[in-house]
């Protein structure tokens, strides 16, 4: 068996049925996709005579588009370390932006700090809306409360497709469209072929360009389709209870390994409360990166930079998220620094001849 880390999800193997309600908040509209669940909140904003949206100065494009595709002026907010938001300047950003939102992702899993969870009550109390991003907080027991609230599901979980939105004022009327049917198929399939280029049973690696397939798709959806009843169906048989006791055991030995590293853990507290990834912070991140791929682990960047840069921005190139998922054993955390361990020792050992 082929021991590959990371990257997209093989075919899962699956639980007892009955953990569906676990996935979806029973008030939650399940659409295809994480930007689609945005496009919602942000048509709804729109409408409502909101204007622009506060982000996180380190965001992905997929989480700004639906807003400047509704019409809203995006402005970042510095963040700190752990890439929240840094509650002072959120609070002086509200202070000269009217008729605006605030989208706070819950990056990494990492939750507001009580100062930044007291401005974020303080401009809903003045009647900004607040959209909180759970997709990286998904197996948290819960997080802060706003009045929406957005997961992609398959950014953790092994599903084709997937995404739900809670707070909509008026859910909207979804139909079923031929695309997703096409995007499902195409990330299904894909699934299945990595999983039998795992077990050696194929040599190529079709998947990949399977994968690629589907993501070319995914931008030529309609704005709302409804998830899929494929990934409905997987999510019934993941039980969330197997998944983080996997990821917490993972990150918990894989954080012990990185101690006396030349690297910084993001999300400390993080990891603990929504075992997402173990997201560590270093120099030379491509180069990290590029060792890791060498040795057959595909360790994602949240984010790359965007397409556009925001008025005044610098970004962050120091991050690497480390893959803790319920796919992988204590074994494979420890091949996993030695290898940072390896490559570090090497960069080392260089800049000091």
């Amino acid at each position: 068996m082929r021991h590959d880390i990371g990257s997209e999800f093989e075919r899962p193997d699956l639980d007892g049925p009955g953990h569906l309600r676990a996935w979806l908040p029973p008030e939650a509209v399940a659409v295809a996709a994480g930007r689609q669940a945005l496009g919602l909140v942000a048509g709804e904003l729109a409408a409502s005579g909101v204007c622009r949206v506060l982000v996180p100065d380190h965001y992905c494009d997929s989480m700004t588009d639906p807003f400047e595709r509704a019409g809203l002026s995006v402005i970042p907010v510095p963040t700190t370390f752990d890439t929240l938001p840094e509650p002072r300047a959120l609070a002086a950003a509200l202070a000269e932006a009217s008729g605006c939102a605030i989208l706070f992702s819950e990056n990494f899993g990492c939750a507001a700090s009580a100062s930044l969870a007291a401005v974020l009550d303080d401009a809903r109390a003045e009647g900004h809306a607040v959209i909180v991003d759970r997709t990286h907080s998904l197996l948290a027991p819960a997080g802060y409360v706003g009045d929406y609230a957005v997961a992609s599901l398959r950014k953790l979980l092994p599903v084709p497709d997937g995404a739900w939105v809670t707070g909509l004022v008026t859910p909207p009327v979804l139909a079923a469209h031929q695309g997703v049917k096409l995007f499902v198929e195409l990330r299904s399939q894909a699934a299945t072929l990595k999983r039998q280029y795992l077990n050696e049973e194929r040599g190529d690696q079709a998947h990949r360009a399977l994968f690629e397939r589907a993501e070319d798709l995914l931008d030529r959806l309609p704005d709302t389709c409804p998830m899929s009843d494929a990934s409905l169906e997987l999510l019934d048989h993941l039980d969330p209870r197997r998944l983080r006791a996997r990821r917490l055991a993972n990150a918990d030995r894989l954080t012990a390994l990185l101690e006396g590293l030349a690297v910084h853990v993001v999300n400390g507290d993080g990891w603990r409360s929504s075992p997402s990834y173990v997201v560590i912070s270093t120099r030379d991140v491509t180069g990290l990166r590029n060792h890791l791929i060498s040795e057959a682990i595909y360790c994602p960047i949240h984010w790359p930079e965007p397409r556009r840069l925001l008025a005044g921005m610098v970004w962050r190139h120091d991050l690497l998220s480390l893959v803790i998922d319920h796919r992988y054993t204590a074994d494979d955390m420890e091949r996993m620094a030695a290898a940072i361990a390896a490559h570090l020792e090497k960069t080392h050992s260089e800049g000091h001849r």
